[in-house]
């Protein structure tokens, strides 16, 4: 007889949704409890009672928000994702206008890296374990978060032609190669090496992507003699 290792997928919902900001309070509680509790005892070993536990409250209060552990995990999973966007965004007012495609790259790659590099362990064991409370829709929203803002970072300040395309090129190449190394080779986190590298696969795909803004001129040019072309 073949041993099941993991049980089987089962879906969950948050209970209840958060409108006041108590509850909203009470959420945020949560989830730093289960942030301590999976970097202190991993995926396995975490229950709802624990994460109630580290997390100061109840476990009916817990039960309150959510059906089960599998549920605290999935919002866990897309609230670190809403952060880590928040993130990689730079500060309104901080950067206006166009910026050089290699200084654009090593900024947004560089906060990215730093900030899982502060929370890798957990973060591995989301990514490790996700099959086991995300679905396939789930995930696809994550990413989908993450292109959206890597979009907009690329319409405003690379004057990208197709940003949603670029975006999810990048999003997709930088996501397998950390998540990966997250996994299989943590000690690479450290490494800049790593980071180094990922701006040599990423730039150079921007670089070819970017408009200059001779080029958008040039293109501006070229539409309204073709606007003016059609009219006559």
């Amino acid at each position: 007889m073949v041993q099941q290792l993991h049980k089987p997928f089962r879906m969950h919902r948050q209970r209840r949704i958060p409108k006041q900001s108590r509850s909203k309070q009470t959420l945020d509680v949560i989830y730093q409890g289960c942030l301590r509790a999976l970097g202190e005892h991993g995926f396995s070993r975490v229950t709802t009672r624990l994460i109630a536990r580290v997390a100061g409250v109840g476990v009916g209060t817990l039960y309150r928000y959510f059906s089960d552990r599998e549920a605290v995990f999935s919002e866990m999973f897309t609230e670190m994702a809403r952060r880590l966007v928040a993130d990689i965004l730079p500060p309104p007012g901080e950067v206006q206008g166009p910026l050089p495609v290699a200084e654009f790259t090593e900024r947004v790659l560089r906060r990215f890296v730093d900030r899982l590099r502060e929370h890798r362990t957990t973060v591995a064991e989301l990514a490790r374990n996700r099959h086991r409370f995300e679905t396939r829709q789930q995930q696809l929203q994550r990413h989908q978060a993450f292109q959206r803002a890597i979009a907009e970072l690329l319409r405003e300040h690379l004057n990208v032609e197709d940003p949603m395309l670029a975006a999810f090129i990048v999003q997709r190449a930088v996501d397998g190669v950390v998540v990966s190394a997250l996994i299989d080779r943590p000690e690479m986190l450290d490494d800049d090496r790593l980071l180094n590298e990922l701006i040599r696969l990423i730039g150079p795909y921007l670089e070819s992507c970017a408009r200059l803004p001779a080029q958008t001129e040039a293109s501006s040019d070229r539409d309204a003699v073709e606007l003016r072309a059609g009219v006559a």
